[in-house]
């Protein structure tokens, strides 16, 4: 009787074994994690920028020192030409003095001129240490111009100027500008005079009083344009 239950709870032992191992196989596989791609290093990320060789850095300078040098040269050859070929004498000459008008609390740091966007006058504080500042009248430009119609630029910076209690204005840098076209004819000279002067009245911000204006005079009626 004993070995008859022993044999039946063996086959079921096997049996139940046999339905465990088939749902095993029978239920599906779990998923391969995906593979983690490596990050891109930052020597990979960012390509470093191709250098410029050193030839065609020295080419673009020299094209460009090339360039100033001829235009130099035009304008020398222009002038010698006008003198030698007695041209000048029938091209109006123009004669530009600037006026300083502002009180010394004001010096003039830089003073720049153009005639038709070319620098006819360049001054600086900084390059004059030392030497005469500017003074009340300055003789910008004389000489002679194609006649037609021009355009005259002025650029001014000034800095305060004081050592008393007020010497923190000395920090200033106030720039101011101005633009005025003027035509000329043969055989006309004409003379002309920028002023510097102080706009407003005693509350006015020191910043705000720099200002410029253009007198232009004619040589045949003297009269002043403005």
């Amino acid at each position: 009787m004993i070995s008859r239950i022993g044999c039946f709870i063996a086959i079921s032992l096997l049996i139940n074994a046999s339905a465990i191992a088939a749902d095993v196989s029978a239920s599906p596989s779990p998923a391969a994690a995906p593979t983690a791609k490596p990050l891109a290093t930052k020597s990979q990320a960012v390509k470093a920028p191709t250098p410029i060789p050193n030839e065609v850095v020295r080419d673009d300078i020299d094209t460009l020192k090339e360039r100033v040098l001829d235009k130099k040269t035009h304008n020398l050859l222009f002038r010698q030409l006008m003198k030698t070929e007695a041209v000048e004498s029938s091209y109006p000459v123009v004669t530009i003095k600037h006026i300083n008008e502002m009180s010394s609390r004001y010096k003039i740091f830089t003073l720049v001129y153009l005639i038709d966007n070319e620098r006819v006058f360049v001054y600086s504080l900084e390059d004059n240490l030392g030497k005469k500042v500017l003074g009340r009248e300055t003789n910008v430009f004389k000489g002679p111009l194609v006649p037609g119609t021009h355009e005259l630029s002025v650029e001014v910076v000034y800095q305060g100027n004081d050592a008393g209690v007020f010497s923190y204005i000395n920090e200033y840098k106030i720039p101011t500008s101005g633009k005025k076209t003027f035509k000329v004819d043969k055989g006309q000279a004409a003379d002309i005079q920028v002023v510097g002067f102080e706009k407003g009245w005693a509350l006015t911000d020191f910043k705000d009083r720099p200002d410029l204006k253009f007198k232009i005079y004619s040589a045949k009626s003297s009269k002043d344009l403005q």
